[in-house]
């Protein structure tokens, strides 16, 4: 398929800008960076001439600009082809709040707070997978991050036609299981002092390997943002908790919301520490792209893995 254009149409740069609340720096780094990279995607998809859908699993730590990576790869393809995207997050599969307070109950504290694998609903990711695949209309959950619980299913996104991409992203997207070796040291005082028996992160290394894999298993193409360091993730966090403030603020909703503050957000990035840093080691080898960040989220290196039509 010919490719319209190398760059965004201008209502579509708008509406991006817009919604992200960036500028066109952003717009012209994405362009120069990640093009070449969607129009391999485009490739493989026309080389393949298949009815279903070309699956693409976006990788980053919090903050790391995976979200807006994905949204970019979506929007391009719909605006520079005739196929359709859909683009959504592993964070709207999480677990009710409820759900969630029973499993902390029942199996370990720690796993009332959502997060890492095993506070996801991974039956509902792959039933909207398959559906999507077989190009049947399904509805992808939303999770209020302010409110700590799903939305009411009428403000789920309602597919009804088929789609020629999907676009999922996620924190622990791509992310295997540690050998039980990796597993017997605490790396930080949350799995020092609230995980002394290592009853949570081996429950958490479980769901990745009897769970997750089969996620991983229907995504064909990989995307990775590693970050330079975990050191990194809290303030990359921190910046995103400060965001959400302003917009719950605006919409007078902060008695409702589950903001963070600083001290919050240092113990909460810890939940996330050891399979991030695990995934800094392991993802790059898998990635069909990795792009390698500083600390301000500019690109240093880009690395290229497997083949993909060009």
């Amino acid at each position: 398929m010919k490719v319209r254009s190398q760059m965004l149409s201008k209502a579509v740069c708008e509406q991006f800008i817009q919604k992200h609340k960036l500028d066109q720096a952003y717009i012209d780094k994405a362009q120069k960076h990640y093009v070449s990279m969607i129009k391999s995607f485009i490739n493989q998809k026309e080389y393949n001439s298949q009815s279903e859908p070309l699956i693409i699993g976006i990788n980053g730590c919090q903050g790391s600009g995976k979200s807006t990576i994905s949204d970019f790869i979506g929007a391009y393809i719909e605006d520079q082809t005739h196929y359709k995207a859909v683009v959504f997050s592993l964070d709207d599969f999480y677990l009710t709040q409820e759900i969630r307070q029973k499993n902390g109950k029942n199996i370990h504290p720690l796993l009332s707070v959502r997060g890492v694998p095993g506070t996801h609903n991974v039956a509902l990711l792959q039933f909207v997978l398959n559906q999507l695949k077989f190009n049947q209309p399904v509805s992808i959950p939303k999770f209020n991050k302010a409110k700590d619980d799903v939305e009411p299913k009428e403000n789920w996104t309602h597919i009804k036609d088929p789609v020629d991409f999907i676009i999922i992203e996620g924190w622990c997207l791509g992310v295997d299981a540690q050998t039980d070796l990796e597993l017997q040291e605490p790396i930080n005082t949350l799995e020092k002092n609230e995980d002394a028996h290592r009853l949570w992160r081996n429950y958490v290394n479980d769901a990745i390997k009897q769970d997750y894999q089969i996620i991983y298993e229907l995504i064909q193409h990989w995307v990775v943002l590693k970050a330079p360091n975990f050191d990194t993730v809290y303030r990359w966090r921190k910046e995103q908790e400060d965001k959400l403030r302003v917009k719950l603020k605006n919409a007078n909703d902060m008695d409702k919301s589950k903001i963070m503050n600083d001290e919050q957000v240092t113990r909460f990035i810890q939940f996330f520490e050891r399979l991030t840093t695990h995934g800094f080691k392991t993802l790059p080898s898998i990635a069909d792209y990795c792009f390698e960040l500083d600390e301000n989220r500019e690109i240093t290196t880009v690395q290229k893995n497997r083949q993909t039509v060009v």
